[in-house]
Order: structure tokens, then sequence, then C-alpha cells
């Protein structure tokens, strides 16, 4: 399905002010020139919901979980306590250990990795996921 398709079936279905779902994908190519994004990387999904293509690598990503997660680079050993004795999404270490041993990251074999609203990539070739 082409991306002018996709988005007219999309409005039909949620409504011409519904926001347009973001698509993102890996690739060796920058595509937008981005700032280092401190803390968490979703503090950047503003700017591509805004309209904005967002190119994140291991180095403008500030995050250790955020690179782990990515696949940028392996997990930092402070993650599974952060994860669940700050961030509390999980009761103890062993079982942020235990989660994402189950999810497989894979790691990134591509340099970067793009956000985008789907309005401003050309078609959906490339994309992962949205």
């Amino acid at each position: 399905m082409d991306i002018h398709t996709f988005i007219a079936n999309y409005q039909e279905a949620f409504g011409q002010h519904a926001e347009l779902p973001i698509a993102f994908w890996y690739s060796d190519r920058m595509e937008a020139s981005t700032e280092k994004v401190t803390g968490c990387l979703f503090k950047c999904m503003k700017q591509v919901r805004d309209g904005r293509t967002v190119s994140l690598s291991n180095e403008t990503i500030a995050c250790g979980g955020g690179k782990f997660y990515t696949g940028f680079t392996e997990m930092p050993e402070h993650v599974p306590g952060f994860v669940s004795l700050k961030e509390k999404y999980k009761k103890t270490p062993e079982m942020v250990v235990d989660f994402i041993s189950e999810l497989q990251i894979p790691k990134a074999d591509k340099t970067y990795l793009h956000f985008a609203r789907i309005d401003k990539i050309p078609s959906f070739d490339e994309v992962e996921g949205v």
C-alpha cells in the first residue's frame, strides 16, 4: 500500500484531526541531523509528531537503556536496577533480566534509527514498524 492510500484510509477511520502514526526504520545514512537526546529518547518524539524526522545513533542517545533497547549496545549493568527500583516497571532487577532475556533484543546492524511521521516518508519500503 502506498503512503497516500494509507493516510486516506487512516483519516477515514480515525478522522481528519487524528495525529498520524510514526514510522521507524534503521539505515546506514543519516536522514536528519539530530542533537544528542539527554535522558529518555522518547523526549524527541514531540519533534517527530510535529513533522520533523529524527535520526538516532549510539552517539545521539544518552540513556544507557535507550541505547540497549534500540540495539546499539549491550545492556549496561545498572539497567535492571534502574528499571525495577527507580522506574518500577518490574518488582526486582532479576525480573527485569528475565524479561529482557525473553525479548531477545537484536543488535542493530545499521548506524541510525530513524523516526518520522508517515506523511514525511516516501514509501513503506524501508519501514520496520509503525
